[in-house]
């Protein structure tokens, strides 16, 4: 499916203004609108390949590396290598969180296994759990009524990073997580920006 140019040009608008804030130094009299939607295309294909991969044109110009002050914004956030980057910090992305919540997961089972059993939504930053993973433990536990009184805190932290979505993916059936494939990662208009915890380091 090719993008609409409303699309690209909504992407490439944002490019430029991450890749500006990024590069305060940059001479922006070098660059064309060619440029920022060559970006933006280069994005959009990265995410038709892989449904993974959002149209977050923030993160994917801060997993681009930019080690001088005049940097050539055709070779880096332009060139068909942009998108591998990209892609691969993504995925360390989700492998980082699918690990922070198999953590709590865990966490969540020993407080059953102990007779403790799981704490209610009030003393979820006592038990170090985040909504996610506690929804996802209320649910391996049958705890369904639980579940429910935290699908808004889900929701909330689906927002803040929408790539929870694919971490949580082997935990519980993809139709138990309550934010629905229109809201997620692939459309461009709903992308928030991501926090930091969702940004690993180059």
């Amino acid at each position: 499916m090719l993008p609409t140019q409303e699309t690209i040009d909504r992407l490439a608008t944002r490019i430029e203004r991450a890749f500006t804030l990024r590069c305060s130094e940059w001479y922006r009299g070098c660059s064309t609108s060619r440029l920022w939607s060559a970006a933006a295309m280069i994005l959009w294909q990265a995410h038709e390949n892989d449904p993974r991969i959002p149209l977050d044109p923030e993160l994917y110009v801060a997993s681009q590396p930019i080690s001088n002050s005049y940097p050539d914004p055709w070779s880096i956030v332009a060139h068909p290598d942009a998108a591998r980057r990209y892609a691969g910090r993504v995925r360390r992305i989700i492998s980082q969180l699918r690990s922070e919540l198999k953590k709590e997961l865990r966490r969540a089972e020993a407080m059953i296994r102990d007779g403790n059993g799981l704490p209610i939504p009030a003393e979820m930053e006592r038990s170090r759990l985040s909504p996610l993973g506690l929804f996802i433990a209320a649910l391996r536990s049958g705890r369904h009524d639980l579940a429910i009184q935290l699908r808004d805190g889900v929701v909330s932290q689906h927002r803040g990073c929408p790539l929870y979505r694919f971490a949580a993916k082997s935990m519980i059936p993809a139709e138990s997580y309550p934010v629905g494939d229109a809201e997620s990662v692939g459309v461009a208009a709903n992308i928030h920006p991501v926090p930091q915890r969702c940004v690993l380091q180059n």
